[in-house]
Formats: structure tokens, sequence, C-alpha cells
């Protein structure tokens, strides 16, 4: 955590998925700060090398490279608690349930209706959390 006690946290999503809407719902907490966001693997990678946040919220549906690979590389360069936020169906779980075997420390489902207050207390949990690198 920074100096003034508040969660870092990077946001990952593909603005056309989620509209943002991670990022409104962290940016809204007083005890959370959001040092960055990212709309892709690749930038998502970038981004924690360079912030170094407390907890990354991710979407693993994800271009260039996607998400699970994305997961593997922070894990392998820059092990940083990740908090899977995806939504529900067959193919997602599945994807969701990859991220946690490569690393990521926890998931939180984005169904309508998305409640805010999941997604802020499974960031503050998160933000506790130490990964092993290279668990995969």
């Amino acid at each position: 955590m920074s100096g003034s006690g508040r969660i870092r946290v990077l946001v990952v999503e593909e603005p056309r998925f989620l509209g943002g809407m991670i990022g409104g719902v962290l940016a809204s907490a007083p005890d959370i700060e959001v040092v960055g966001s990212a709309a892709d693997g690749r930038e998502a990678v970038d981004a924690v090398a360079a912030l170094a946040p407390d907890v990354v919220a991710m979407d693993v549906k994800l271009l260039r490279p996607d998400g699970l690979l994305a997961v593997e590389r922070i894990m392998k360069e820059r092990p940083t608690p990740i908090l899977v936020v995806s939504a529900c169906g067959r193919r997602e779980s599945a994807v969701a349930i990859r991220a946690l075997e490569l690393g990521a420390v926890d998931c939180v489902a984005t169904s309508l209706p998305v409640l805010p207050g999941q997604i802020l207390a499974r960031v503050r949990a998160v933000a506790g959390v130490r990964p092993i690198p290279g668990l995969a």
C-alpha cells in the first residue's frame, strides 16, 4: 500500500466490454487509488512493471496478448496479486479458473447486476495476499 494507506490498483479491462465499470467502482472508494489502467494484455504487463500496484483488477478477456498470457507474464516478471473480474458464462468461468491456476488470487463475477460492494471487498481482501511467483 502507498504511504497514504490506500490500496493502489491497476485496472485492466477492454473498454468496449465493461466501459470503465471496474475503474469507476474502485475510484469511488476512499481507501483505493486507481493508479492506472490498461486495455490489453501487453499494456497490463508494462503497467505493472512501471506502476508497481498493490493489486491488479483484471478482466481476462483481453487481446495482445490474451489475459491468460498477461497473468502468466505478470506472475513471472513482477508477482502482484491479481483479482480476475469476469463474466459468468461457461467459457468465461473456464478462463477465470485457468487464471487462478496461473497465479491470480481471486475472482469476482460481473454478472448483472454488478454489486460494487463485492468488487471493493474482493480488492481489499486481495491487497493483503502475496502471490507465489511461478505458481503455474
